[in-house]
């Protein structure tokens, strides 16, 4: 090797190193010079790669009662690690909440039907607050797990407070609000006595069956090390103050602006926060049903008759049906600040679109329609958005979509009246003149006639009284179904309209009456589909409901919705879906 290559060769890896750093110092400047790049990598800008996520300030807790009882207990937990202090706020489990596709329901019932992460983010659009983890926790379970998480300097000495009752959902909700809130000030109020095993903390809570969490293993491990810095007077205890408006089995669970505000600004700049007693301020509730609408002229007098016939018919007196034109978003608004001062309606039917009118929806229809919709969100009024017959189907497809986006339940009239409309008699469509409870029990709904693709066209007094008896069918299933049809099976077994909504039903029969079933069960809220296949299902005389062996509960409720008996269920392995409904002929 000669000299004149050996020099340059040991240069080299001096220079691969200059230039490394080089590279380097650039990255740096650029990382930390604003310009338009940001606009290009936002992501990499705003959150470096290596940066760990931070803990969640909010978590969802939710107690599961005994014995399998479902959710018995709400807390909102807010950590502040920098302060190692961490507020328990108790939530009424009772507390109205949106579940999308379902309407308004009660929050324990959300967790137990569509599970904690869709709770926790119902949770967080009630209080405006986002939850970033949630929790399911055995308190029973967890007490025995405690020696374990904690090293006692000092024996414990004195009785334990019972939990016995507490966490439990066969009380009434607002004596377990405050049997909860005093539970946790008595057993929090003098903070960890004790040192945490960390390891064994972290291990617990994400690889325990006693617990379900969606938290990572970075987070518990700080919330961890936070508990165990805590000292007396870190851990608080408070409760969301909340207002009922009540009549009869109606009950709707709100929180009370103020409180909320405060709460949610002390969390805001992690200052102490406001300690609130169990509050539960009860009001009567309403005795409307309010029905939004387009100009339906002497129709509506049609409407409003048999939407109140149809409620005294599943079992409801004394609420008076209200009917409210709206042409405009600024009309809607008005006809909601009416309520203002006064009690609020049960709820709310909103059928926007004129029958007979143009074949496409305008922007001012869309602007209405959307008004409403934001509108009862906003207020929290149970609501049931409806399709409207002879306004054409791109106008009821636009209805179903923007009903979809907002996440309230849809009553999908316009097949069923399109296919009576069309029948040979009124009656053709099985429970479209009258309440399915009202039903006898032999009556077969095999007798429908296949929904055509709606056009744009007028409709009489007659028709509006079906499209009135239809929608009220979706409502009493949507909206508080304790209070507005307490005479139907499922009410009574406790199947939800959300719960519907889960279910996949076949329907088999003649195409011409198959179609029309699976029309009206979807006015249910099922999800029906109809079909030539028998699927080895035998043939009868009779409508027979069959299920698997898991859907018997849901069978049972399609029944009843049906005017069927119990007696034309039976179990079966045969169908493609979890319940078949076999036609005869």
């Amino acid at each position: 090797m000669s000299r004149t290559t050996a020099a340059p060769r040991r240069l080299d890896g001096w220079a691969a190193v200059l230039l490394g750093v080089l590279v380097t110092l650039g990255v740096i400047i650029l990382f930390a010079t604003p310009g338009p790049w940001h606009r290009v990598v936002p992501a990499v800008a705003q959150h470096p790669p290596l940066a760990p996520a931070p803990p969640p300030r909010d978590i969802a807790v939710f107690v599961k009662g005994p014995d399998g009882q479902g959710c018995a207990g709400v807390v909102w937990l807010h950590v502040s690690i920098a302060e190692s202090r961490f507020t328990a706020v108790v939530v009424p489990a009772r507390l109205t909440c949106e579940l999308p596709g379902g309407g308004l329901q009660p929050l324990d019932e959300i967790v137990d039907q569509a599970g904690p992460n869709v709770a926790a983010h119902a949770l967080g659009a009630r209080l405006s607050v986002t939850f970033g983890a949630w929790l399911t926790i055995d308190p029973l379970a967890t007490r025995t797990a405690l020696p374990g998480l904690i090293t006692l300097p000092t024996p414990v000495h004195g009785r334990a407070t019972p939990l016995v009752g507490i966490w439990a959902t066969n009380q009434s909700p607002t004596r377990a609000v405050r049997r909860q809130v005093a539970y946790l000030q008595t057993v929090l109020k003098s903070g960890l006595d004790g040192e945490i095993n960390l390891v064994a903390f972290v291990n617990y809570i994400l690889g325990s069956t006693d617990v379900d969490t969606g938290l990572k293993l970075e987070a518990a491990s700080a919330i961890g090390a936070a508990l165990d810095k805590t000292d007396p007077g870190d851990l608080v205890t408070s409760s969301l103050p909340v207002t009922v408006d009540r009549r009869g089995h109606y009950e709707r669970w709100l929180p009370q602006a103020v409180p909320l505000l405060a709460l949610r600004q002390s969390f805001a700049f992690d200052a102490m926060s406001p300690v609130y007693g169990a509050t539960v301020r009860s009001r009567p509730a309403g005795r409307t049903v309010l029905v939004l609408t387009s100009p339906l002229g002497r129709r509506a007098a049609a409407y409003r008759a048999a939407f109140a016939s149809a409620l005294r018919g599943y079992g409801v007196r004394d609420v008076v049906v209200r009917l409210r034109t709206c042409t405009s978003a600024e009309a809607v608004g008005r006809v909601l600040a009416q309520g203002d001062g006064a009690a609020a309606p049960l709820g709310v039917v909103v059928a926007l679109g004129r029958p007979g009118a143009a074949a496409t929806p305008s922007a001012d229809v869309r602007a209405t329609l959307a008004a409403a919709l934001a509108g009862v969100r906003s207020t929290a009024l149970p609501a049931v958005v409806s399709q409207v017959p002879g306004a054409g189907v791109a106008v009821n497809r636009n209805i179903a979509a923007q009903a979809a986006g907002a996440g309230l339940p849809l009553s999908p009239v316009a097949a069923v009246l399109e296919a009576t409309a069309r029948a040979t008699t009124p009656s053709a469509t099985p429970g479209a003149g009258q309440s399915p409870v009202s039903a006898p029990p032999s009556a077969s709904p095999a007798t429908s006639v296949a929904p055509a693709v709606a056009a744009e066209r007028t409709i009489s007094p007659a028709e509006a009284a079906r499209w009135a008896r239809l929608d009220a069918a979706t409502f009493v299933r949507v909206v508080q179904p304790a209070f507005f049809a307490p005479r139907l099976v499922a009410t009574r077994l406790g199947v939800s309209y959300y719960e519907r909504t889960l279910t996949r039903v076949a329907v088999v029969g003649p195409a011409a009456s198959a179609a029309g079933l699976a029309a009206r069960l979807d006015v249910f809220g099922y999800a029906a589909q109809a079909t030539a296949t028998a699927g080895g299902f035998p043939s009868s005389v009779k409508t027979i409901v069959y299920y698997n062996a898991s859907d018997k509960l849901q069978a049972l409720a399609l029944a009843g919705d049906l005017g069927l008996p119990a007696s034309q269920t039976a179990r079966s392995s045969s169908g493609s879906a979890p319940v078949t409904v076999v036609l005869p002929g």
